[in-house]
């Protein structure tokens, strides 16, 4: 069997469906993804997300904030305060 560098196994297609049909079935409940699940992707109403990337447009704000969709969610963006980072269209 060919071993797969790990790099590729992030980025499969079957993968991600697996990991989106356990969510949706609650074999598991946490799920840390990047801005792709911005759109596009169904993920069932969240009851904590936490965004690590800075949202650049307000699309994807109200993107991401759509996902903490259950009664008392908690939503929390962190972002670089650094003063050599570059501003977000949404500061």
């Amino acid at each position: 069997q060919k071993k797969i560098r790990h790099s590729e196994w992030l980025h499969t297609i079957q993968n991600a469906q697996s990991v989106l049909k356990s969510l949706q079935n609650r074999d598991i409940n946490l799920l840390f993804a990047t801005s792709v699940v911005e759109e596009g992707i169904d993920v069932d109403a969240c009851s904590f997300v936490v965004v690590l990337d800075e949202l650049q447009t307000t699309k994807a704000y109200v993107q991401m904030r759509g996902r903490a969709r259950q009664m008392q969610a908690k939503f929390y963006v962190f972002e670089n305060t650094s003063t050599n980072a570059q501003k977000s269209p949404l500061s």
